[in-house]
């Protein structure tokens, strides 16, 4: 699991991503205008589906929705995602149910979301 947000933790690439807050909502729209790396927020199992079509680097799933971060654990090893499934969290106290969920990765910061 990526773990990114800790200022203590070894230079990661991605630490860019927390600090630009390249998080964006899914919007069909916007997602053609996006260039580099960036994350999506995704809802529901079609914006899973589009947004690792659309290149997306991380997919941003609510922390609370444990149905759908189950759900998109799942498609992305079926269908070997090239995206990473992802939750944002406040604190290193959810760590472990993060790993449980098989999450590949977290960014940890309560301003984030």
């Amino acid at each position: 699991m990526e773990i990114i947000g800790l200022k203590w933790l070894k230079f990661d690439q991605n630490k860019r991503l927390v600090k630009g807050k390249n998080f964006f909502d899914f919007d069909e729209k916007a997602i053609a205008a996006l260039e580099g790396d960036f994350s999506l927020k995704c809802k529901s199992v079609n914006e899973i589906l589009l947004a690792n079509a659309a290149g997306a680097k991380y997919l941003i799933i609510d922390k609370s929705n444990d149905e759908l971060i189950k759900k998109a654990v799942n498609l992305a090893e079926f269908y070997m995602f090239d995206s990473k499934i992802a939750c944002i969290i406040p604190d290193i106290s959810m760590l472990e149910k993060m790993a449980n969920l098989g999450v590949d990765a977290v960014f940890i910061g309560e301003n984030l979301d």
